[in-house]
């Protein structure tokens, strides 16, 4: 079979949606021809036949994008794999392979990168249910085998539960969110402001980006400057992947309250060694990973007073946790496997093989129509993100006054 890849970063360096990428062509690159579209500027990555490049150039200019879908089209692709390539979302239309298209967040510029033109999709892969509900009101999917759902992975082969860990006098709490808002960075930083007023043991990172949103606007400019200095706490800074995903393995406590997800590898990476999540009740793939609670703790989304007083818990009550350890190793063990996450794309990818694609001559009328929706769409979704971030760039303003 040929398959092309399109995305928006091939190469991990940190980021998720390349190393989705990546895992993909580990996959479907042992028995298939697969080709890579990509925004990136690289010219050839290793793994693929050839490479697309994007990069300097309009897609939205019809003279462009109709080059390039003649060329695709005219290399009679069997499969083409939508992993935020805005490019395909707009062209979908246009392109004579299947199209399968994964949405790597419940909502949002990625959720609907991964959703547009959903009438020319042959289905859309969700991260969690909560993912699949927003896709099928805001596309009106009413073929409920066109939104399969399928959670990620991370390798946990030779992986091993570190018993050493709930032996620990000092429980180590790591948070991975950095500044991005929707990992909540606001909560925790009000749930640790009250934490290290108690004399309480405990070793806190901090993990990734320090700069504050709209710092310009903020008195602050970095996060740590919200804290007095304590020697429990330690803000590490963008750090190299190795060394990020070494301190999450160690982690007793592992934080993640956030206002939204997809299915978050951080979470994931901290399970398959063995720890207590601690997450938000906000409707995302984390909640559903630990089904409601069964394998760590839910607290109420925004409520820093409960993420405190259940990170005091644990610290101070560590017995009655120490269920949690196994839980968690086993469920990534067995259930979030790379073998059942093979097993499960293999079957999509085999299924729409035989499904019949409905597509549309290309001209310049229906393409300016596609691609000026698609501008309109994200553009909403750009500006609420910036009146987000502008808004809680206030709000540490606040914390930071309210701190002196």
């Amino acid at each position: 079979m040929k398959i092309l890849v399109a995305t928006s970063e091939a190469v991990p360096n940190g980021g998720g949606i390349a190393s989705y990428a990546q895992e993909l062509l580990n996959v479907i690159g042992q028995e298939h021809e697969v080709y890579l579209l990509t925004d990136s500027p690289d010219k050839q990555v290793d793994g693929y036949r050839f490479t697309w490049s994007n990069y300097g150039h309009d897609i939205y200019a019809y003279s462009y994008a109709h080059g390039l879908v003649d060329e695709l089209n005219a290399a009679k692709f069997d499969l083409i794999i939508n992993s935020n390539s805005k490019f395909v979302a707009v062209c979908a239309p246009f392109l004579q392979a299947s199209i399968i298209s994964i949405s790597h967040f419940v909502n949002g510029i990625l959720a609907v990168t991964a959703g547009f033109n959903s009438k020319y999709l042959d289905a859309v892969i969700c991260l969690s249910h909560y993912g699949k509900d927003f896709m099928r009101r805001r596309f009106r999917i009413s073929d409920e085998s066109k939104l399969p759902v399928v959670y990620n992975f991370v390798h946990n082969d030779g992986v091993e539960l570190d018993r050493n860990k709930q032996q620990r006098t000092v429980p180590v709490i790591v948070y991975p969110g950095g500044c991005a808002l929707h990992k909540s960075p606001d909560v925790v930083l009000s749930a640790l402001r009250r934490l290290i007023r108690t004399d309480l043991n405990f070793k806190f990172y901090w993990l990734g980006g320090l700069d504050i949103p709209f710092k310009r606007f903020s008195i602050p400019k970095k996060i740590n400057a919200l804290l007095p200095a304590d020697e429990r706490v330690q803000f590490t800074g963008k750090i190299p992947r190795e060394q990020a995903i070494a301190l999450i393995s160690s982690a007793n406590l592992f934080l993640l309250p956030s206002r939204g997800e997809g299915c978050p590898i951080s979470l994931l990476e901290a399970m398959c060694s063995g720890c207590i999540p601690v997450i938000s009740d906000a409707r995302h793939g984390s909640r559903e990973l630990l089904e409601s609670g069964k394998f760590g703790i839910i607290t109420r989304q925004g409520n820093a007073p409960e993420l405190f007083r259940r990170i005091r818990e644990v610290i101070e009550t560590p017995q009655n946790y120490q269920e949690n350890y196994l839980a968690t190793y086993n469920y990534s063990k067995h259930v979030l496997s790379k073998e059942k996450w093979t097993e499960e794309m293999q079957r999509i990818i085999s299924s729409v093989m035989h499904k019949k694609k409905e597509t549309l001559p290309m001209d310049s009328r229906r393409f300016r129509k596609s691609s000026w929706h698609f501008q309109l769409v994200c553009c909403w979704e750009s500006y609420k993100i910036k009146f987000r971030d502008l808004f809680f760039c206030m709000k540490f303003n606040f914390l930071y006054f309210k701190g002196r």
